[in-house]
C-alpha cells in the first residue's frame, strides 16, 4: 500500500499545482501551457481533496478509504469513456475504435477493481496489519 500512497501524493501534487497556477499542459497546441477555465480548476481542486483523503485513509487504515478507492476507479472509468467521446469525436471514423476503447477501459478498470477489492483486509479491524 506504500506504492498506492505514493501515487496519491504524486497525483494530488500535480492537481494542486494545476489548481493553484491554473495552468495545464496541452500537447495539441503550439503553446506548452494553457490556462484552465474556472470549472476545470474546480475539478482539479476536487482531485486534490480525493487523493488527499485516500492517502490519509490508507495511512490510518480507514474502511472509508477502501470505498473511496472504488469511487475514484469509477470516476476514472467514466472520465476515460467521456474523454474519448468529447475530445476525439471528430477523429473517430469507426465505431470499432469506440468499442475497443470501451472494452479495453472496462477490462483495465475490472482488473484494478478486483485488485482493490482484495485489499479490504488491510482496512478491516481484524487485519494483522493493524
Amino acid at each position: 500500500m506504500r506504492n498506492v500512497k505514493a501515487v496519491c501524493l504524486f497525483l494530488g501534487a500535480i492537481a494542486l499545482v494545476m489548481t493553484v497556477t491554473g495552468m495545464n499542459f496541452d500537447q495539441s497546441k503550439t503553446v506548452i501551457f494553457t490556462p484552465l477555465p474556472w470549472y476545470q480548476r474546480l475539478l482539479t481542486a476536487m482531485q486534490v481533496i480525493l487523493f488527499g483523503a485516500l492517502y490519509f485513509g490508507i495511512e490510518n487504515r480507514a474502511i472509508e478509504a477502501w470505498w473511496l478507492g472504488f469511487i475514484i476507479l469509477g470516476i476514472g472509468y467514466v472520465y476515460n469513456i467521456f474523454s474519448l467521446y468529447f475530445f476525439l469525436i471528430d477523429t473517430l471514423n469507426s465505431i470499432f475504435i469506440l468499442v475497443i476503447w470501451v472494452v479495453g477501459s472496462s477490462l483495465v478498470t475490472a482488473y484494478w477493481g478486483f485488485w482493490w477489492h482484495a485489499k479490504k483486509n488491510y482496512f478491516t479491524e481484524g487485519s494483522p496489519h493493524r
